[in-house]
């Protein structure tokens, strides 16, 4: 018969590689079995295999735009008086072909995903919406 426990621990780190196979990657977590002494809970054993709900943090007004369109950390966009700008952004991080972007857009912003053989910050373009 299968017993259920929770724990609560932190994550510390996570192993140098992703494994071949299964493309998982193994994270470490940190658990106080101190507490658990004067309970009638059974230890968490180093190397136990668990589930796991991992609690973030919520993050609000973040764009995620594709990778490639970043650049030194910046973007180029047309802004809302249809001129060509480049933005300096705030990269939050990289994940896979993403790009989470908090701040540096301003409104009315479009973000330029065609590539154009020159570049000039200040140039007046014209468009269609896609």
């Amino acid at each position: 018969m299968a017993s259920n426990y929770r724990w609560r621990g932190n994550i510390v780190r996570t192993e140098a590689e992703v494994d071949p196979l299964t493309r998982m990657l193994a994270i470490v977590a940190r658990i106080d079995n101190r507490k658990l002494k004067a309970t009638s809970q059974t230890p968490l054993a180093i190397g136990q295999y668990v589930s796991a709900e991992i609690i973030g943090i919520e993050m609000k007004n973040v764009f995620v735009i594709p990778r490639t369109l970043v650049r030194n950390e910046s973007v180029w966009v047309v802004d809302d008086q249809k001129v060509l700008r480049k933005r300096n952004v705030e990269i939050l991080r990289y994940e896979n072909e993403n790009t989470f972007i908090g701040k540096g857009f301003e409104m009315g912003d479009r973000l330029l995903k065609t590539r154009l053989s020159s570049l000039v910050d200040g140039l007046k373009v014209t468009y269609d919406l896609e």
